[in-house]
């Protein structure tokens, strides 16, 4: 295990793309810097493009009760009332994580409804996942889930959309088709799993500027930064123990 203290000196001059905070900061803005990236990750993971969203937890440090782990999702809500959720796992156990997804898309379904409202006012709901771990041996990118019949048919009409992404295996996209040829989700991607790097900045793409500029302005406000800093000390004594 490192030494707190050298775990504290590495980690105080920057932040990972995957830190929860950082996550956050790119996604809940109403400017549209933000707002083009949450609709290029929706758009480029469940096809639907909406033309507006509202951030259903715009704050950006939430309340913390007890000790449980804040919990740092975006939360969205289309012109059409369909909803999502965002959220990056860097960590964890991917069979424990896969059965907390499945419960937060439940949770979001049943919270639209009050006693007595009517089922056919419930709206599609899309839980989208990023995930630092190898999905399954398919090896795809973007990974989707909907409940089926024994006979792999779906089950109509599909109210629960999850979308797990894989971020390993966005360094054998890079290989296989080079940054200059990937999507900008795919460019996102490459960001959340490597950070900035001497090749990304070579990409004149507006996915890769927004973040860039996102994450400079994350460090230029003291209590953020310092939130985020202290975020991935946790998050690296939790990997380290």
């Amino acid at each position: 295990m490192k030494p707190l203290e050298k775990i504290e000196e590495t980690k105080q001059q920057k932040v990972s793309f995957q830190n929860d905070v950082l996550f956050k900061h790119f996604f809940i803005g109403m400017d549209e810097d933000s707002i083009f990236l949450r609709h290029t990750v929706i758009g480029l993971t469940t096809n639907i493009m909406p033309k507006r969203t509202e951030v259903c937890n715009p704050e950006m440090i939430p309340k913390q009760e007890g000790n449980k782990r804040i919990i740092m999702d975006i939360h969205l809500r289309d012109e059409e009332m369909r909803e999502y959720n965002i959220e990056m796992q860097s960590q964890g156990l991917l069979d424990t994580e896969f059965i907390r997804f499945q419960y937060y898309s439940a949770h979001m379904l049943v919270n639209q409804l009050q006693e007595g409202d009517d089922y056919s006012n419930l709206k599609v709901v899309h839980q989208i996942t990023f995930f630092d771990h190898v999905i399954d041996d398919d090896h795809q990118l973007v990974n989707h889930y909907v409940l089926m019949k024994s006979n792999g048919r779906k089950v109509q009409p599909v109210m629960i959309h999850m979308y797990f992404i894989s971020l390993p295996e966005i360094n054998r996209i890079e290989k296989e088709k080079g940054l200059e040829h990937m999507n900008a989700l795919e460019l996102m991607c490459y960001l959340f799993k490597n950070g900035i790097t001497s090749d990304i900045l070579k990409i004149d793409e507006r996915p890769v500027k927004v973040m860039i500029k996102k994450y400079e302005e994350l460090r230029k406000n003291k209590d953020l930064w310092s939130f985020a800093v202290s975020h991935e000390i946790a998050e690296c004594r939790d990997r380290n123990i």
